[in-house]
């Protein structure tokens, strides 16, 4: 018989730690515990100032804002450290623009093959077409054809401007 779990593939790290010691149990109770506490510490604080709640939790707005500007401020300072440790300087900027560039042209000169490959194959077809018309020798007829009428226009163009 099979068992009832369905097997989804390897089971995480979390997942495994949590059935391996006493399971989501332990976590709930774990959670429990925390949430207590901290309202045990709100309790306390209540009692302390014998204020109304409105005060501390404005209290503790403020004290979670100074702790984010905190953090703010170490960050940019670590920021500013690695700047002045490591600059970003102009030659890396010079670097890649001259690595896009180069990127650039490239797709450039695929592109432009791409485009004389397909005019290529193109007159293929055509040059087929006419071989297959006229049999063969076609296409050495068809040069010998533009060429003449080539000549004529040219002698035609003479008589018209002797006439002229």
């Amino acid at each position: 018989m099979r068992s009832k779990r369905k097997w989804k593939g390897t089971r995480s790290k979390r997942c495994r730690r949590r059935t391996r010691r006493g399971g989501r149990r332990r976590m709930r109770e774990e959670k429990e515990k925390e949430k207590d506490e901290k309202n045990k510490e709100k309790q306390e604080n209540r009692w302390k100032k014998g204020r109304k709640m409105s005060t501390l939790r404005k209290e503790w707005r403020e004290e979670k804002k100074r702790e984010k500007k905190e953090k703010q401020e170490e960050k940019q300072e670590k920021k500013e450290r690695t700047e002045l440790a490591f600059p970003r300087s102009r030659t890396r900027r010079r670097i890649r623009r001259k690595w896009r560039r180069i990127r650039v042209k490239e797709d450039e000169q695929k592109k432009e093959k791409g485009k004389q490959e397909e005019k290529q194959v193109k007159m293929e077809e055509q040059g087929e077409k006419k071989k297959n018309e006229g049999g063969e020798g076609a296409g050495e007829q068809g040069e010998n054809e533009k060429e003449r009428n080539r000549l004529e226009k040219k002698t035609g163009m003479r008589e018209r401007k002797k006439e002229g």
